[in-house]
């Protein structure tokens, strides 16, 4: 499960400044990431390669989620919606339909703290120190979020940018 959410902390999603949401997630689209994996997760120094695609859409719990399949092994699925520029994951429990959390909020400005679910290893929470634009080569514009721990690891900074 750390796995899919490092994974998915590291996937940037689309979105338009005009705070309409572009469709998400794109057939035909991979998303993800490959990185080398720190001592303490490949021991052997190997790389991970964390690539997702859109498998379809399903209802669960009466709502609409996405899938997005691992590359390496279809059959993995995570569970995300999107609703009002805040894209949610349904995390698999015993009970199903009982759990939710915001993977990225595109709502947030600066001063805001984020819950930093998936990323409880840094801090309670993220803070928007800085938001702009990032323009894509074929002239549209993505919001661009910058964010840092509301802890004494502030060093450690993250970028949302959708589209990318």
């Amino acid at each position: 499960m750390k796995s899919i959410l490092l994974s998915l902390s590291f996937f940037f999603l689309i979105f338009k400044l005009t705070a309409q949401n572009a469709p998400f997630p794109l057939p035909g689209m991979v998303y993800g990431e490959a990185y080398y994996c720190n001592w303490f997760d490949c021991p052997n120094g190997e790389y991970q390669n964390n690539s997702f695609f859109y498998k379809g859409d399903t209802t669960l719990c009466g709502l609409t989620y996405h899938q997005l399949a691992f590359v390496q092994n279809p059959n993995n699925v995570v569970h995300l919606r999107v609703e009002n520029g805040k894209y949610i994951i349904l995390q698999p429990t015993f009970i199903p339909c009982t759990s939710e959390f915001i993977l990225y909020d595109f709502n947030l400005e600066v001063g805001d703290k984020f819950p930093a679910n998936n990323f409880n290893w840094i801090a309670d929470s993220l803070i928007v120190y800085q938001i702009d634009s990032f323009q894509l080569a074929n002239g549209e514009y993505r919001k661009r979020l910058f964010l840092k721990p509301d802890s004494p690891f502030q060093f450690i900074t993250f970028e949302w940018v959708d589209g990318i």
